[in-house]
């Protein structure tokens, strides 16, 4: 069976930081959630991931992960949220 994967360049996009610019293959264990919050002071969610080169976090467009493992990620960060408090 083959592992669910993107093929992404590290850019530094959505984190204020500039990347390598190299090619990852990015699968489902590499991808995390960071957070911000809106003016209206909600939450947004985003997926990201880090370089394995340089360690530049990039965010990932939603739309090109399958909905399933963006609400996985989701749970597993609001878990691991509240277990911290």
């Amino acid at each position: 069976m083959k592992r669910w994967h993107l093929e992404l360049s590290c850019t530094g996009k959505g984190n204020d930081q500039v990347g390598c610019g190299l090619e990852n293959k990015i699968y489902e264990s590499d991808i995390f959630v960071t957070t911000d919050y809106l003016i209206d002071e909600s939450i947004a969610y985003f997926f990201t991931f880090s370089c394995p080169s340089c360690g530049t976090k990039t965010d990932i467009k939603d739309y090109v992960i399958p909905k399933d493992i963006r609400r996985a990620k989701i749970e597993e960060f609001i878990y691991k949220s509240v277990k911290r408090r």
